[in-house]
């Protein structure tokens, strides 16, 4: 047996049969894999669906619980219990999958000898997918920080099930909201070969309403409890303490940004009570099992709310995190190690205090051309570059023109001396081309610098003038002895400006 598709199955009469159908007509042979449904005690004609499938198709089993577990970690659990492939999918069952993914995702994993396969997801009806992980294309050995696994924590993946099985990775039954997590970094952190498939829409993601238990519904012990569960996977899973501590950063950069410790300080249905619970329940546990190395290297955004929490200092956490939220240049103070500080001063008749915080990510630039004058020997282009938060007085702006394939770069000076937040560049074609190897696509970037502290670099030409034209006639040009022709245009979709270079 190839694969055992795990499907837990809870009240899914409306959307049942649209998985089944694309669980059963795959171009894998049905007796290479088996389906197997863990009917949760449903309350709706599921299991009659279920029924009726396993009539018509002799690799469908299901298994009927004798309770209701509540979530779908048991019923997971279960499957992975009775599982007779190498491999085990595991599917939720108002998501369904392509048509060729069994084939393809066995054949990758049999190539890459892998032990947790990620499979690129396509969205339905809206569904939040993770795509950053799928840029780079199919990778036979991914790394879980270089690859951006920490960001795709969904259980729909395939595993080696003697992997999971020799590892006891099975799926947290007191958790019952993101225990997949907790699943996840068992496997990621224990894995010889993790794999990436990025060619294919191999798993839908179908939003529903209503689906997701909300998280007024969780208690705070339990998203600790989910927090620490996934904190000590990584300690226990990675033995390299350099790897392990930018892995729990990781996660925390994920917890803060996207999850339950997201702003909570200033969520309008949680009574002052229940935040300052959770800041001493939170900060309790960061004291007394992770490291501060870990703090520092987090996201500098998160690092003062951290601190906060750790300080058990819910009143200095709203405060800045208000302040944050209106900070304007005027705030700003200095500039250090390409980091902006931007300064809060509190002074009432309880406590008074200053505090620095890194403003980085909420500096807000923009560029704006002018215009683009083409001619037989190069381009000239002017425009405007400013900054939210700096003065346009203090930077200094360069072109930078870099093969698409990044084995080149050639960097050019503003001709603009006079107004700081304008520039204009004035290139000959034979300043970046020379030889047969920049025959190539150029992309064109410009880079606003402060001081050497601080650097930004944007790509340009997305917003320009509307007289600009978009088609340019080709130009042909002598350098080195050697012809070359030159076709500027506008990317699409984005519409940032480069050059295409032939012999």
């Amino acid at each position: 047996m190839k694969i055992s598709i795990a499907v837990p199955v809870y009240n899914r009469e409306e959307q049942i049969r649209i998985c089944l159908d694309t669980l059963v007509n795959q171009t894998m042979d049905n007796n290479d894999y088996e389906i197997i449904c863990v009917n949760d005690m449903s309350k709706d004609k599921s299991l009659d669906i279920l029924e009726e499938y396993k009539e018509k198709y002799s690799n469908i089993r299901i298994i009927n619980r004798e309770y209701n577990s509540g979530g779908a970690s048991q019923p997971r659990n279960d499957a992975i219990n009775v599982a007779q492939g190498k491999y085990i999918f595991f599917v939720d069952s108002d998501d369904y999958i392509g048509e060729e993914s069994l084939d393809r995702m066995y054949k990758f994993a049999e190539e890459s000898n892998s032990d947790v396969l990620v499979v690129k997801y396509a969205s339905v009806n809206g569904r939040g997918v993770s795509k950053s992980m799928f840029k780079n294309g199919n990778i036979a050995k991914a790394d879980i920080l270089k690859n951006n696994l920490i960001h795709t924590l969904k259980p729909q993946k395939m595993f080696r099930l003697d992997f999971l099985k020799e590892n006891k990775i099975f799926f947290p039954i007191e958790i019952k909201v993101k225990e997949d997590q907790v699943f996840m970094l068992q496997s990621y952190t224990l894995a010889g070969v993790i794999s990436i498939l990025s060619d294919y829409d191999y798993y839908y993601l179908v939003e529903h309403e209503g689906d997701h238990l909300g998280r007024a519904s969780v208690s705070l012990q339990l998203e600790l409890t989910r927090i620490a569960k996934v904190m000590e996977a990584i300690d226990k899973g990675i033995s390299d303490k350099k790897y392990k501590l930018k892995l729990m950063a990781a996660f925390l950069n994920k917890l803060f940004g996207t999850e339950f410790v997201k702003d909570f300080y200033e969520k309008k249905n949680w009574k002052h009570q229940k935040k300052q619970e959770w800041v001493t329940m939170f900060g309790q546990y960061l004291n007394d099992f992770v490291s501060e190395e870990v703090d520092e290297l987090m996201e500098d955004k998160y690092k003062y709310k951290i601190k906060y929490i750790r300080e058990n200092d819910l009143d200095k956490l709203i405060k800045v995190g208000k302040f944050e939220k209106s900070i304007s240049m005027k705030d700003v103070v200095n500039i250090v190690d390409g980091k902006i500080y931007a300064n809060y001063i509190h002074e009432d008749k309880y406590r008074t205090f200053s505090e620095n915080i890194i403003v980085n990510h909420l500096n807000e630039t923009n560029h704006y051309v002018e215009n683009i004058e083409y001619h037989s020997e190069g381009f000239r282009i002017i425009g405007q570059f400013c900054h939210s938060l700096l003065q346009s007085t203090e930077q200094e702006l360069e072109l930078v023109l870099e093969t698409r394939n990044k084995t080149k770069r050639i960097t050019f000076r503003n001709n603009e001396s006079d107004v700081y937040s304008m520039f204009d560049f004035k290139i000959n074609y034979k300043d970046f081309i020379f030889s047969g190897n920049d025959a190539v696509v150029w992309d064109v970037f410009i880079i606003s610098k402060y001081d050497g502290n601080y650097e930004v670099i944007n790509r340009i030409g997305a917003n320009k003038n509307e007289n600009i034209i978009d088609t340019v006639e080709i130009t042909t040009i002598n350098s080195f002895g050697q012809v070359f022709e030159v076709k500027p245009y506008f990317t699409t979709p984005h519409g940032n400006l480069s050059f295409d270079v032939k012999l």
